[in-house]
């Protein structure tokens, strides 16, 4: 994550977790472990995002 994690989601099925880091420009993305609810940053992550990320939201 960036320095100041800002927005949370979580995608509908439950499997992904995503935060904005305002300041940065960037998205992170992190798969969720379906038995632990353990984070694992997905490839890639974070993504840019723009100047001021600071909501984040997921579409089905």
């Amino acid at each position: 994550m960036g320095p100041v994690p800002f927005g949370v989601a979580v995608d509908h099925s439950g499997r992904f977790l995503y935060v904005s880091n305002r300041n940065a420009g960037t998205v992170s993305g992190f798969r969720i472990d379906e038995a632990t609810g353990t984070l694992t940053a997905v490839p890639g992550s974070p993504f840019v995002a723009g100047l001021d990320a600071s909501n984040v939201a997921t579409a089905r």
